[in-house]
């Protein structure tokens, strides 16, 4: 027998969902309500992001929904949807899995949609290949666009301990064109400096 196990979550859901008995008037404003209940802000963060208009006085918000999956240690999915009753259509929808058995070995993909705004693939590695040295990557692709809009590589190095370590990083992102290389130092405990 086991002692001072904990319990495990194998699954979660959360769904919110906001109704105005008045309505939600639209404000005109490009700016995203901050005490606006999470379904109306996110729809509303969308529209303004693509372009629309902002919507009629609807009492009913969209639905949100979040959905996670944890079936084996070290491994979980999780999908996400932000879905419109009142157009019977979805304006957000995302799906990942990740295997993580520390900051060290983890990998994720995700998928992510967003109507009339963006369709993204995105993905992150971080592995140590040897006691004293980590690589590590992520990279952001825009199908919609048709190019990668973002990334990164880098290795960390840990001469003789974990106490202490040598980072090299390089960023890249498109919009706008921008590389960054970062050199970094890091004490366990305490955090890492540098640029």
């Amino acid at each position: 027998m086991k002692e001072a196990t904990s319990p495990k979550e194998i699954l979660s859901f959360h769904i919110e969902w906001a109704y105005d008995l008045g309505g939600s008037e639209p404000s005109g404003s490009p700016y995203v309500d901050p005490l606006a209940p999470y379904v109306r802000a996110l729809r509303e963060q969308v529209d303004t992001g693509a372009g629309r208009p902002p919507g009629k006085n609807n009492a009913p918000s969209d639905i949100y929904a979040k959905v996670g999956l944890n079936p084996i240690d070290r491994w979980g999915f999780q999908g996400e949807v932000l879905f419109d009753p009142v157009e019977n259509s979805f304006t957000v929808g995302a799906v990942s899995g990740e295997y993580k058995k520390d900051d060290d070995h983890r990998f994720l993909a995700e998928y992510r949609l967003s109507r009339d705004l963006a369709e993204d693939v995105r993905g992150t590695y971080a592995w140590r290949l040897l006691r004293w040295l980590r690589l590590q990557a992520q990279v952001d692709y825009s199908v919609k666009n048709g190019y990668i809009s973002e990334g990164g590589v880098g290795m960390t190095v840990y001469p003789r301990s974990d106490c202490w370590n040598v980072g090299f990083t390089v960023d890249r992102k498109t919009q706008p064109d921008d590389t960054t290389v970062k050199l970094t130092f890091g004490l366990k405990g305490i955090g890492s400096v540098g640029n």
